[in-house]
């Protein structure tokens, strides 16, 4: 019989968590892991242990290096500031827009005709996530919405993936630059300063600032270039049309004008002779 989670033995709680049992055993003796409950001489685990296992490894995704997270876990634990705030803004959506289930017949009655080739496309860029029995999750409906606006309007489709793949690479690397700015700007010199009792909440105060400032800046950015971008590249284009126009319209002209006969001139000449 299976034990419950607030009586998990370390082999299952690695299993649980994905880790280790050494990792375990390694973030135990560094304090970054509460004691087990021990009875008899075997040591039992629970939900606590599960969350700050789970809390390690999404600061370790988000750039966070052990020492770092040690000092924030121990100065978090003496000042009484809520860890947990922590690890909600490293959890917490960067937009809040829910994601959808759909089935394959559902997304072929929006998008129109789809195909394996399509759907493996949006899976390769993160968009979908396959859920097996012809079930997909759409983690961004507003994106889906967008490609089916552009293929509307007759954009090739692997005109649109292209797109959507330098788009996707493009906002990852801006992406990065704003969390390296955080981490290079706040967290190491906070780091250097050996985490003072302020530290932790300047920390999360970074991290909860960075989306409306990351957002404000993308988008303002965005919009300046896309108004130039939109000028030079639409003007080239009426220029191009006006150039097709004027060479269409001018074969016409000519074509309306009467043609002078080949032998006009012979002709004269022979009746100037009789």
């Amino acid at each position: 019989m299976a034990e419950s989670k607030d009586q998990l033995t370390i082999d299952e709680l690695a299993q649980q968590t994905g880790m280790t049992v050494r990792n375990i055993r390694a973030h135990q003796s560094r304090g970054l892991l509460p004691a087990p409950d021990v009875k008899g001489r075997i040591g039992y685990y629970g939900d606590r242990h599960i969350a700050r296992l789970e809390l390690i490894q999404q600061l370790q995704a988000g750039g966070f290096n052990l020492t770092a997270i040690q000092r924030l876990v121990e100065r978090a634990e003496e000042t009484g500031d809520n860890i947990g705030d922590l690890r909600n803004l490293v959890l917490t959506p960067f937009a809040e827009e829910p994601s959808e289930v759909m089935t394959l017949k559902e997304l072929a009655e929006q998008v129109g005709e789809i195909d394996s080739r399509m759907i493996k496309q949006g899976i390769d860029l993160g968009f979908v996530i396959p859920l097996g029995d012809d079930r997909y999750e759409v983690l961004s409906p507003t994106l889906l919405r967008a490609g089916i606006s552009a293929l509307e309007l007759g954009v090739p489709v692997d005109t649109l993936f292209d797109v959507f793949k330098k788009v996707n690479e493009h906002t990852r690397a801006i992406a990065e630059v704003f969390t390296k700015m955080v981490d290079t700007g706040v967290v190491r010199p906070q780091e250097k300063a050996g985490l003072p009792p302020e530290s932790f909440p300047k920390v999360v105060e970074a991290i909860e600032g960075l989306r409306p400032l990351a957002t404000e800046t993308v988008m303002a950015s965005f919009r300046v270039n896309m108004d130039t971008a939109a000028e030079e590249a639409f003007g080239k284009i009426l220029q191009r049309i006006a150039k097709e126009d004027l060479r269409l319209n001018g074969h016409k002209k000519a074509e309306r004008q009467p043609k002078e006969p080949k032998d006009k001139k012979s002709s004269g000449r022979r009746s100037r002779r009789s």
